[in-house]
């Protein structure tokens, strides 16, 4: 029945105004599951690309280091009594294993050598082998840059045997400070260090240098990365090709792509008959996994943040396709409602109840035939915007931000777009094919399962507004199946707005608690860790710490009187132990640190717990600005402190947390202790008094410029308890006024730094931070006006069908007398009953739509629940006020209509 096509174009082309609706909404859900689909792909290629920067384009590394030249520090105390078994691979066994088929890329590398340097500071004892510089020889056998994050600043990498590139730090610290193109000759061997006792890692630590051979290089280039080893005063070097050494290699491994990289691996560890110890990839003793390029490659037997991601993704996408399916929905049960004598003519020509639901069927078809490619291109479209938008941005975790047009997202938002259409519609067109011919032709039919039942309500309107408020509570409900609709219609608007809106505050709120927001620089002296049992019997080195401390203070007054400064002043910290914490660990602290591995581990099983101490004096204190319930300095002089317990961390760029660590009270009482080592390096602790909390507060203080990480405490300068602790930093703090910080730079700049004495530049830091969470806002707050507009043409177009559907009823009313002013209350108020019911019974599920975006986001934000009071407000105004608007131009339609036209219309 071709013809049915034909009947079809019709209809729509005369139904202009909702058809162009229903594919606004189809457009606009299809647009926003592709986009979705594509952000979700650009933020992986950010996290790929952030982890190749990172950690370099490798996915395993197999090799051990000789025995004798593995460090004991880093080794956890569980691990040192257990019989290790590393893999120890000669060149030809390295060699031989590079060559595996399942390896799309792979080299040799020997990596645990050092080269001593010169002393770090000549005045430093030559005996101890921490205080000399290293170079951390990184042998390769092929160009640094294609596995490593290595780039070379000045020169160029080693490309041929005996060439050498050194951090850029090192410039004038090699000896006989040679050029680009001299040779140099460099003392290797290994450099251990090693805890005085293995049994508590609070130990001191002794470092050991074994010269093995001399190696003369060409020096070709200095390179970015200053260091990725945990020893100190050490520094990096690569070269191309082995100068001696044992025959002892690591192969570097890039495995094929569409394979399992973990199985993968242990298959060609198997090939090669090398025997590794543990049940999986993780546990193999000897391999190293490139554990972030390897998860957001979707390889990594760790999950959770995919799960988040994934979860996320399947709810945001199903909230879409709802919001679509009830627009789609409901214009097609509207349209089906008003066609009853149409299909009651065609079922009496002939037309069998399939041929009725093809009719309804192919309706959607069409539209979706136009609205799913638009869609689709709009989708591309707002996500190129969107991208350059973001690019615009400072921010160093988009800089891989880039549109990669991949099929799998489009492909998806088409499939579930027309899947969203087909079902969708698949209701209204039953209930088409069920209409009866003679009842329809008649005029009395109405649609299976839609029944009119009389309403008794209307009391309370009825005394406010007469007459129009006791009708308009009874038609509202008149018609119970036209009721849910609409008020489906508007509280899933509102179950959006509350929700999505609700989460993107939390959302935001929890990355600007960890972007710091204080001090814009920072000057700051550490004062050296012998320094406290030096002074008490040199004078000199009392003498050096007062020349530093002195040097600061006139740093604060020439900062003083610098244009665009705001404050600048001088805070001095310590460090001290507490039994007083145990026990007060809050419960979200515990959980965070169980995930982390810390929570019952030997360290955490520890009685003691380590604060920060800031001392300040009355003018620095009065510049903390700690609100108006702050205790006096008094009362920190005669014994209090301020107490800072929030943790605030991004954890590798996947989840961002800020809670309590404790739950102590103000004026719970919390015992110093003092550390000290022994001359046997044993570590013991002396008790040097107790301090009243006095407040808490969550925002770390200004001067620090941070987020907190770890207890703190603010002390004044004066109290008994400060003459306890002597300091080990005295930090310049510097705020400046908006816009104005170029002459501070400029001031900082000129100040001669060295090892103990920096400058940190933290309002770079916060620039970057700003706009990373305005990057966020941006994709969050994009996602919920597209809902929104959605979830509003959804409400106009049912509430404004809904009316017209009722031209006939109205028409009688008019016809027996009702007045046009008391018509157009009654249908207001309608409107308003309409939109208020959908905002009550929205609120309710938007609330609980909010706890199951918290719940499902917090492997990647950890947000915290707050009740929406202001939203649940706005959305009651907002719903009202889109409900009578969505009803005025129908009603003042229908009211223009001659009555007897409005009599004969079709219902």
């Amino acid at each position: 029945m071709n013809s049915l096509w034909t009947l079809t174009g019709r209809y729509l082309r005369k139904q202009r105004r909702r058809t162009i609706l229903t594919t606004l909404g189809i457009t606009m859900a299809v647009a926003l599951v592709a986009g979705l689909g594509l952000i979700i792909t650009g933020v992986q290629q950010i996290l790929i690309g952030d982890a190749i920067d990172n950690t370099g384009n490798w996915h395993y590394i197999v090799g051990s280091a000789p025995s004798d030249a593995e460090s004991t520090l880093n080794t956890p105390i569980e691990d040192l009594d257990m019989e290790r078994h590393p893999i120890t691979l000669s060149y030809d066994q390295a060699t031989q294993l590079s060559q595996n088929v399942r390896f799309e890329k792979a080299g040799l590398a020997r990596e645990y050598q050092f080269a001593q340097l010169d002393l770090a500071t000549p005045d430093s004892d030559p005996n101890d082998a921490s205080n000399y510089n290293y170079l951390q020889m990184r042998e390769f056998d092929f160009v640094a840059d294609e596995f490593r994050p290595y780039r070379a600043v000045s020169g160029r990498l080693p490309q041929n045997p005996g060439e050498i590139a050194v951090s850029m730090g090192l410039m004038d610290k090699l000896p006989g400070n040679p050029q680009l193109g001299d040779t140099i000759t460099l003392q290797i061997g290994y450099f251990t260090g090693a805890r005085t006792d293995v049994e508590n890692y609070e130990s001191p630590v002794e470092y050991t240098f074994t010269p093995k051979q001399t190696c003369t290089y060409t020096l070709v280039g200095y390179i970015n990365v200053v260091s990725d080893s945990s020893m100190m005063n050490t520094y990096n070097a690569v070269t191309y090709g082995f100068q001696g050494g044992e025959d002892c290699y690591t192969t570097y491994v890039r495995m094929k792509p569409g394979s399992d990289f973990n199985q993968g691996m242990l298959d060609a560890l198997k090939e090669n008959g090398i025997d590794h110890t543990g049940t999986d990839i993780l546990t193999a003793d000897g391999i190293v996994s490139n554990y972030s390029l390897l998860r957001w490659s979707g390889q990594s037997a760790n999950l959770e943040a995919n799960a988040a991601f994934s979860g996320l993704f399947i709810l945001l996408a199903a909230i879409i396709l709802v919001t679509m399916g009830a627009v789609i929905r409901n214009s097609f049960a509207m349209s089906v409602s008003e066609r009853i004598t149409q299909f009651g003519i065609l079922r009496s020509i002939g037309a069998s109840p399939k041929q009725i639901r093809g009719l309804v069927l192919r309706e959607g078809i069409l539209v979706s035939l136009f609205s799913i490619p638009l869609g689709l291109l709009s989708g591309i479209a707002a996500m190129a915007i969107v991208f350059r938008v973001v690019a615009s941005y400072e921010v160093s975790f988009f800089k891989n931000f880039k549109l990669v047009i991949t099929p799998w997202p489009l492909i998806l938002a088409a499939v579930l777009g027309l899947l969203a259409v087909l079902i969708s519609a698949w209701s209204p067109a039953v209930k088409a094919g069920l209409v009866s011919p003679i009842e329809a032709v008649r005029g009395h039919a109405t649609l299976h399962g839609e029944r009119i039942k009389r309403s008794r309500r209307g009391k309370v309107l009825g005394k406010i507004f007469g007459t129009p408020g006791v009708m308009a509570a009874r038609n509202i409900r008149r018609n119970p199946r036209r009721f849910r609709t609409t008020v489906f219609s508007i509280g899933l608007s509102v179950t959006l707005f509350i929700s999505i809106g609700s989460f993107a505050q939390s959302a935001s709120s929890s990355i600007a608690s960890v972007v710091p927001n204080g001090a814009d620089f920072t000057v700051q002296y550490y004062v050296p860790s012998s320094t406290e049992q030096d002074a008490e019997t040199d004078p000199q080195v009392d003498a050096d710490i007062q020349k530093n401390l002195n040097l600061l203070q006139d740093l604060q007054s020439t900062l003083h009187q610098t244009n665009g400064v705001s404050k600048a002043e001088v805070i001095s910290s310590s460090e001290a132990a507490t039994r007083s914490i145990q026990g007060h660990y809050s419960k979200e602290y515990q959980e965070l640190m169980s995930e982390y591995g810390h929570y019952g581990s030997s360290s955490w099983d520890s009685d003691v717990e380590y604060m920060t101490l800031m001392f300040v004096d009355e003018s620095g204190y009065n510049s903390l600005d700690l609100g108006g319930n702050a205790p006096s300095y008094q009362q920190l002089t005669d014994g209090g402190a301020i107490l800072f317990d929030t943790y605030s961390v991004n954890n590798q760029g996947t989840s961002i947390t800020s809670i309590r660590m404790s739950d102590l009270k103000v004026g719970d009482s919390i015992n110093l202790l003092k550390t000290l080592y022994d001359e046997s390096g044993e570590l013991s602790f002396t008790d040097k008094g107790s301090v009243t909390v006095s407040a808490i507060r969550q925002e770390a203080p200004w001067v620090t410029g941070r987020s907190n990480t770890a207890f703190t405490l603010v002390l004044s300068k004066d109290s008994a308890i400060a003459n306890q602790f002597s300091p080990y930093s005295y930090t310049l703090s510097v705020k400046c006024l908006d816009g104005q910080i170029e002459d501070t730079r400029t001031v900082l700049d000129s100040l001669e730094t060295g090892r103990y004495l920096n400058v940190t530049d933290i309002i770079s830091e916060q620039l970057e931070s700003r706009n990373y969470v305005a990057t966020i806002n941006l994709f969050l707050y994009g996602f919920l006006t597209v809902i929104v507009l959605i979830s509003v043409l959804n409400i106009i177009n049912t509430v404004s069908t809904n009316l017209l559907l009722r031209r006939r009823e109205i028409g009688m009313m008019r016809a027996v007398g009702m007045s046009k002013g008391q018509l157009i209350r009654m249908l207001l108020l309608e409107c308003t009953l309409y939109g208020f019911s959908g905002a009550l019974w929205g609120s309710i599920a938007g609330e609980l739509l909010y706890l199951a975006l918290l719940h499902t986001g917090q492997g990647l934000i950890g947000t915290t629940h707050f009740f929406p009071t202001s939203s649940i407000l706005l959305s009651f105004l907002l719903s009202i006020l889109i409900a009578i608007l969505a009803g005025a131009e129908p009603m003042f339609r229908i009211i223009r209509t001659p009555i007897v036209d409005s009599i004969r219309a079709e219902e």
